[in-house]
């Protein structure tokens, strides 16, 4: 086990009232049920806007497939205002992925967290989430997708030299179902040049 892993996998136990009894099930399983509250907060995000906020943020976050789903995780007792999105602390529970599970089947980490204690930053994720909900004028709300590919591929390195990237993928993903939309297929000139980006670099 790396250095790294080893030290996030006993930051993610002390958040359980038994530590050892979490770092024995962090290293027996996939996942582990944490409380939440006492070490982090998570702030749970639906659909496109999770994975979209989780290109453009740092720390850890997970991705719950079947949830369809993002949470971040923020320091606890994290005041949040952002509509449409929930922040979970005391007297709730989440299934945490282990440290080394940054891929499916099931939840798996975005952006696993390094053992630093450093969480995500509220007031930037506020500010990724708003911003999808007021997109600048000239880019059409239902285009947020292809931006947030865009951008993230961008300042990416892995995108970048065609490594693996969890966030790219999941944003690609994201991008070839909005292809089915009426106006991801209306030849819209930030549309194509995306689409185009997505499909070469899943080639």
């Amino acid at each position: 086990m790396s250095s790294t892993i080893e030290a996030a996998a006993v930051w993610l136990a002390a958040a359980d009232p038994d530590p050892a009894h979490a770092q024995r099930w962090i290293g027996a399983s996939r996942i582990i049920l944490l409380p939440l509250g006492k070490r982090w907060s998570a702030v749970k995000v639906n659909g496109h806007d999770g994975l979209a906020a989780a290109a453009a943020v740092s720390g850890p976050s997970i991705h719950d497939p079947a949830g369809q789903c993002v949470f971040f995780l923020v320091p606890p007792r994290t005041i949040w205002d952002v509509a449409g999105t929930e922040c979970l602390g005391e007297d709730c529970w989440l299934t945490v992925p282990t440290p080394r599970v940054t891929e499916p089947p099931g939840p798996h980490w975005l952006f696993p967290p390094d053992g630093s204690g450093r969480l995500v930053n509220a007031d930037d994720l506020r500010a990724q989430l708003n911003a999808r909900r007021t997109p600048a004028e000239s880019i059409p709300p239902d285009e947020a997708d292809f931006v947030a590919l865009l951008d993230h591929t961008g300042s990416c390195p892995a995108c970048n030299t065609r490594q693996r990237c969890g966030v790219g993928e999941n944003l690609r993903a994201t991008v070839r179902e909005d292809r089915l939309t009426e106006r991801a297929t209306a030849g819209n000139t930030i549309s194509a040049r995306i689409l185009a980006a997505a499909e070469e670099a899943d080639s």
